[in-house]
């Protein structure tokens, strides 16, 4: 009695063809040997722009740093973190603006004198262009991955600390807010939070 006949699937048939016709099975072979090319290619690139990006990342932090190490912008800083300023608004023009508070020591009196010489008072716009606005397009940065968290927290952690828990520069903000209608520096406010939050963790590794 003669087996009956099978019939072979159309992917079999196709499969053994590959495998027997030389023809088509090298043509297969380069074809996958491509592919693979392909794909340790782009992972090769990929491993190797890693490093390229963090550089940049901390370069660009780098030039934020830059900015924020201005004379000016250090004279701000220096007012603010040793509480110097009281915020103020003029009755008549209705503008803001900060009283440089003259300190009783008189030591730290003739060192403001050194520092400041005449000067009594730091204009909005001066907090502004000068320290403010150089934090929020940090955090603005920061929250889109533009810039690294750490680097951030490394270099930049003192100053957002001082800007955002400075009574004077708070004061300032919230005025700022009634007046513009909008939440002015919230993303400051954000990255303050956010910089805080890891200061408790770290401190808490610590203990």
């Amino acid at each position: 009695m003669c087996p009956s006949f099978i019939e072979m699937k159309p992917e079999w048939e196709w499969l053994t063809k590959t495998i027997y016709d030389p023809a088509i099975f090298w043509v297969m072979v380069t074809a996958i040997a491509t592919i693979a090319l392909v794909v340790v290619t782009i992972f090769l690139v990929v491993v190797g722009a890693i490093p390229l990006v963090r550089a940049r990342r901390a370069q660009l932090a780098e030039e934020f740093r830059a900015e924020l190490l201005t004379p000016s912008a250090r004279k701000i800083f220096f007012l603010a973190s040793h509480g110097f300023l009281e915020f103020k608004v003029d009755d008549t023009t209705k503008r803001g603006f900060f009283m440089i508070i003259e300190p009783q020591e008189n030591i730290i009196k003739q060192r403001l004198e050194q520092i400041f010489d005449e000067q009594r008072i730091v204009l909005t716009f001066e907090m502004d262009d000068e320290f403010l606005q150089p934090l929020e397009e940090l955090a603005h940065y920061e929250e889109n991955k533009v810039v690294d968290f750490k680097d951030v927290y490394r270099m930049f952690a003192d100053y957002v600390d001082v800007a955002m828990s400075n009574s004077a520069i708070r004061q300032y903000i919230t005025w700022l807010r009634g007046v513009a209608g909008w939440r002015v520096y919230s993303n400051l406010e954000r990255l303050h939070a956010k910089l805080k939050a890891h200061k408790e963790i770290l401190d808490k590794n610590l203990a």
